[in-house]
């Protein structure tokens, strides 16, 4: 099941696939809040705003503590991101619409029905927004980008593929700040002078 599971987690078709269905769960989930909505509307943008943020953190720690942590599995994949960063490499496309399979249950009942959907909904176009961020991180270059944030976005995610144990967010910086896990590119700059200097002196050793 492993090998199989790997397989098709590395495969074009489950890549094209989890687009279509990161894009599409979130708009459903949406319009049935809409439709279910018997709350004020500063409640209903509070819940949705409270799933992007859940998210930010969700992406952090997966990244930090799974995709570069113990398991095997997880890190044989992300290795393989590491290496081929163009390479369709995706969890398996059906994973958007299980998640309010498996959650919506429990949060409507910490939450209420209608703010269990807002959540979610908010929650899973931010997986969308990062998927797409995190496509186009490998194909588009830093300098080529319009906004300066976009830039900045940019750039500290290729200073983690440079260097693996800092930068895990990719949507937002916020939480390798508050973890003490960002790197700048000026300190990446100077990590990488001291690295070459060192590198010098030690190939002009005696």
């Amino acid at each position: 099941m492993g090998s199989l599971m790997r397989a098709w987690m590395t495969s074009r078709r489950n890549y094209q696939l989890a687009y279509c269905f990161d894009f599409a769960t979130p708009i459903v989930l949406f319009v049935i809040a809409l439709r279910t909505a018997v709350m004020p509307w500063p409640a209903a943008v509070a819940s949705f705003m409270g799933g992007v943020l859940v998210f930010t953190f969700v992406e952090y720690g997966m990244h930090r503590w799974y995709f570069h942590g113990p398991s095997r599995f997880a890190d044989d994949l992300h290795g393989r991101h590491h290496r081929h960063p163009r390479a369709p490499t995706a969890i398996p496309c059906l994973s958007s619409p299980a998640a309010p399979v498996l959650f919506w249950w429990p949060l409507s009942r910490l939450l209420g029905d209608t703010q269990a959907w807002f959540f979610l909904s908010g929650l899973l176009a931010t997986y969308c927004y990062y998927s797409l961020v995190h496509h186009l991180q490998h194909r588009i270059r830093a300098h080529a980008l319009p906004l300066q944030f976009l830039k900045e976005m940019w750039t500290a995610h290729g200073i983690h593929h440079a260097r693996a144990n800092v930068n895990y967010g990719v949507t937002t910086t916020l939480w390798d700040r508050i973890f003490r896990t960002y790197q700048s590119p000026r300190a990446a700059r100077s990590l990488a002078r001291a690295a070459a200097e060192s590198r010098v002196s030690l190939a002009s050793a005696p």
